[in-house]
């Protein structure tokens, strides 16, 4: 049997072992240069504390390796706040001691409990973590005005990706498949520079809001908290977004690109908001799924797509503006049962609103009118009465589908706006039950106020008072 003393002597060995370790590295660390990053590799597989860079190492960086480390229980973390901070900006005179290009890898690195965060780290053209599986907390690079190389190709787990890097030429990730915060995940996609393919973000048929009923009080929380999901990468030309629900999504980014909804593992997809844009050409819905649910569909500022053909089962608003490439916009078969809907197409001159078919044959639909309420009707452009033939077929009996807002401004002169007059009429004024209501042809028109402060529009066709149209 070991003696008391041989005992008692090893427990002090190992104290001294424990406090030898800290001291080399293993809680809280800072490095100032590559031989810190060398000790601290060769000394730790476990940082329970955090790894920060100091101000001279910003000044004077060079290659860090911390192959070895498994586990950093903190975070990975620097922010630049002197007038480094204007290194690598296009538009901006470039400081004097802006520093060279230098790079940051781990080969073992498996998890990092915390967040791992730059703001604006000069220099730094690589970062390659292959093996790093899972983050705590956010991992975010901001403003990486260097940043050539990201590889994460591991990395299935963070509570939020954020990348700002606009020179960025090859970026690996297998696939995101969680996010770690308990109804709060996203990811902020600015600046992806010459990468075309950011799929292994999105295709994963994850749930980044735990919490997320659908309801409003639960997405007014979730853009309270944040931006929601934002894409903007000027290189990209295909997206698979396979994430089965989500509050908020943006995609605005220059380059020419077709818009997937659904991964190759996706039944369902439900956005309380989608906003697309600029260089967005198409909208696909992916092969495997079989309910796809928009709460409010925005297009603005497309300038390469042609036809929108909206490919969801359910839509609670739609809204186009300021979209001059746009010429016809396509309403499936579904929209019929569609409820309480609301559209706006305004700003979109060349959309074609002259009939509800394809071709002059009416052998091809291409709109379709909800058959139910309908919230709101507001547009503009190249109208006709025909592309309101089934609406007003719907909408002339003595119980019809009610409309609580109504504005039309056509401008090619193909407008018969006493139609709705009549459908009014035939209903017992039960179509247009709202406080507002418009309808304004080319043809002729005059405005005149009358008593009680009302504004009255009056419509001419060949002489004769064909509407008359009120907003208050």
């Amino acid at each position: 049997m070991k003696s008391a003393t041989g005992c008692a002597l090893g427990l002090l060995l190992l104290a001294r072992l424990a406090i030898s370790q800290d001291s080399q590295g293993c809680g809280n660390v800072t490095i100032s240069s590559s031989a810190d990053a060398d000790a601290i590799r060769k000394s730790c597989k476990t940082i329970t504390g955090n790894v920060a860079f100091s101000e001279s190492f910003a000044r004077s960086p060079t290659d860090v390796s911390l192959d070895g480390v498994e586990v950093i229980e903190g975070n990975i973390w620097h922010d630049t706040h002197d007038d480094l901070v204007w290194c690598g900006e296009p538009t901006v005179a470039q400081p004097t001691d802006c520093p060279g290009p230098w790079s940051l890898s781990s080969g073992t690195l498996r998890e990092v409990g915390g967040n791992i965060y730059t703001w604006a780290f000069p220099g730094l053209w690589r970062v390659s973590l292959p093996s790093l599986q899972r983050v705590g907390k956010a991992f975010s690079l901001n403003r990486m005005n260097y940043l050539r190389e990201l590889d994460v190709t591991a990395l299935e787990v963070v509570e939020s990706f954020t990348l700002g890097a606009e020179v960025l030429e090859k970026f690996s990730l297998k696939e995101l498949k969680a996010f770690s915060g308990p109804r709060n995940g996203w990811v902020n996609l600015y600046g992806g520079g010459k990468v075309e393919d950011f799929d292994g973000l999105f295709r994963a048929n994850l749930d980044p809001w735990h919490g997320w009923t659908g309801d409003g009080p639960d997405v007014g929380s979730f853009m309270a908290s944040n931006t929601g999901t934002q894409i903007n990468a000027p290189s990209i030309k295909r997206l698979t977004f396979g994430w089965r629900r989500i509050p908020s999504l943006r995609v605005m980014t220059e380059s020419d690109v077709t818009f997937v909804l659904g991964g190759p593992n996706s039944t369902e997809v439900e956005i309380g908001e989608l906003h697309l844009g600029y260089g967005v050409r198409k909208v696909e819905r992916g092969e495997t799924v079989k309910k796809l649910s928009v709460g409010l569909f925005e297009l603005r500022n497309a300038a390469r797509m042609e036809t929108l053909d909206l490919p969801f089962d359910q839509l609670g608003t739609l809204e186009v503006r300021e979209s001059n490439a746009l010429t016809r916009v396509v309403l499936p078969a579904q929209a019929e049962d569609w409820k309480d809907w609301s559209v706006q197409i305004t700003g979109s001159p060349n959309v074609d609103m002259k009939s509800e078919y394809a071709d002059e044959a009416k052998t091809k639909k291409t709109w379709y009118w909800p058959k139910g309420d309908i919230e709101s009707i507001w547009l503009s452009g190249n109208i006709s009465t025909d592309f309101f033939a089934s609406f007003l077929q719907q909408r002339s009996g003595p119980s019809p589908p009610q409309v609580k807002t109504f504005a039309l401004s056509d401008t090619s002169g193909e407008l018969d706006c006493g139609v709705f007059k009549e459908a009014q009429t035939k209903s017992g004024n039960k179509t247009f039950t709202g406080d507002y209501y418009e309808c304004y042809s080319v043809k002729n028109a005059a405005y005149k106020s009358l008593p009680g402060g009302l504004l009255w529009q009056v419509v001419l066709a060949a002489g004769a008072v064909v509407a008359l149209t009120m907003a208050v």
